[in-house]
């Protein structure tokens, strides 16, 4: 854990920035039966943000998982750029819009083609804002006794896309997730 708080999990995955995409014909194919992408910023192979970009042309909403950036590159903040439903850690949406209020940190994030953006902050829950509304609102973690938080944010994203998928209004897909 760092003097900040966060938790770093030292592993590799150098090997995975030079993995190509699929050829585009099975990336379209893909997307035909999509009803939710998620992108992980920090492990989406070189072209990802035309991924993003195709799914959000056919009506593909996009959950982005962005947490860090890559260095010498400025593919995550192109992928937050067109993303519409980008859910950053607090401390790495801090680092990305330069702010330090989570109140100005959403509103430099927020645009009219987002549907969301969420950002979340451990046990403090989540501030979170949608289409329509004038300001960001709290919703609240849930009172659990963690232990070991590995894997928490791929978790929150996966039931953030079921409810999405579903139909879920915005605070409750924040909810399930």
């Amino acid at each position: 854990v760092t003097r900040d708080g966060d938790r770093f999990i030292a592993y590799d995955d150098s090997g995975l920035f030079d993995t190509p995409l699929p050829d585009r014909a099975l990336v379209e194919r893909a997307l035909a039966r999509a009803s939710v992408l998620i992108v992980d910023s920090s492990t989406a192979p070189p072209g990802s943000a035309g991924v993003i970009a195709m799914a959000i042309e056919r009506g593909i909403p996009v959950v982005l998982d962005a947490e860090r950036e890559v260095p010498g590159s400025t593919v995550v903040e192109d992928m937050i750029a067109i993303a519409d439903h980008p859910i950053l850690p607090m401390n790495f949406a801090r680092h990305v819009t330069g702010a330090q209020q989570a109140r100005d940190i959403i509103e430099a994030l927020w645009s009219g083609s987002r549907s969301a953006v969420v950002l979340t902050d451990g046990a403090n829950g989540a501030l979170v804002r949608g289409p329509g509304d004038e300001q960001p609102f709290e919703v609240p973690a849930f009172a659990v006794a963690a232990v070991d938080t590995v894997g928490c944010g791929d978790a929150f994203h996966g039931a953030y896309a079921v409810g999405l998928a579903r139909g879920l209004a915005l605070v409750d897909r924040v909810r399930l997730a």
